[in-house]
């Protein structure tokens, strides 16, 4: 699901501020000088986003932001999964796409210069170095968005699977066999209890079961989110969103009160109710 609604940009994180540069230059960089040729006295410009010259090749850079747009401002996430493990890879796209054209632009920067002869010297235009600098900031705003804030719910994510994997609930009951596995299907309807008092209470995510997601219109700004919220809970009852009271980026877990989905945020303790 795309969700076509923008963040204010007040609240763009550093990477999201550091892409819509990116943006900018990019499409300045087609209207202004790419390949500059200099007789001495005529001095002939060319730009990228001339089809006789270029032909189609100066869609790129269009295409480019269109692509930034997508990957960063708006909730087009991409997944990469793995044994119930899920890393978004929005950042390394663009990452691997920004880079691979860093090199294709330098190098035509480089080919710019072959071009001279003795009648008139060829140089690369200032065009040419705003789209370099353009898909520059595209890759560190990659980085950024590595780092901080979209890996800092996959890395808990990852390191919290681990733990579970590491006590299973077996150690509790071994007068048990071994529980049968069960399809999705069979998982949307069941509700997974453990034994272990204890266990329960140290880990309230182990009693939690699939959720049906709240499928109709909304009523306010604030339970138009709750409803995009609740069709993203993980099969472990948490989702990891940015917190409407305290603004950070945490795990809120969900709890199915029947009649309503209650969300609450571990940071500010502040809870959220969507009526169903």
């Amino acid at each position: 699901m795309v969700s076509w609604e923008f963040e204010k940009p007040s609240e763009w994180s550093i990477g999201k501020k550091i892409g819509f540069l990116a943006i900018v230059l990019l499409l300045l960089g087609l209207f202004l000088p790419y390949w500059v040729r200099d007789s001495g006295s005529r001095t002939v410009n060319v730009r990228y986003f001339q089809y006789e010259t270029f032909g189609l090749l100066g869609l790129i850079p269009i295409f480019s932001a269109l692509l930034i747009v997508l990957l960063l401002y708006l909730n087009f996430n991409i997944y990469f999964e793995k044994d119930e493990e899920r890393l978004k890879i929005n950042h390394f796209i663009l990452m691997m796409w920004s880079f691979c054209f860093v090199i294709i632009y330098i190098a035509d920067a480089i080919r710019a210069v072959d071009y001279s002869t003795g009648n008139y010297t060829a140089y690369p235009g200032i065009g040419l170095y705003m789209i370099i600098l353009g898909y520059l900031f595209c890759f560190i705003a990659g980085i950024l968005e590595w780092l901080h804030p979209s890996m800092v719910g996959p890395r808990l994510l990852f390191k919290e699977n681990k733990v579970k994997t590491a006590s299973p609930a077996i150690k509790s009951n071994p007068s048990h066999g071994v529980a049968p596995s069960f399809s999705i299907q069979e998982r949307e309807k069941v509700k997974v209890n453990t034994t272990n008092p204890e266990s329960i209470r140290n880990n309230p995510s182990n009693n939690t079961k699939w959720m049906e997601g709240v499928n109709r219109e909304p009523i306010s700004e604030e339970e138009k989110i709750l409803i995009r919220w609740s069709r993203d809970i993980s099969k472990d009852g948490r989702i990891y969103e940015r917190c409407l009271r305290c603004g950070n980026y945490v795990f809120l877990t969900a709890e199915d009160k029947g009649e309503s989905i209650v969300f609450k945020c571990p940071g500010c303790g502040t809870s959220f109710n969507l009526s169903r």
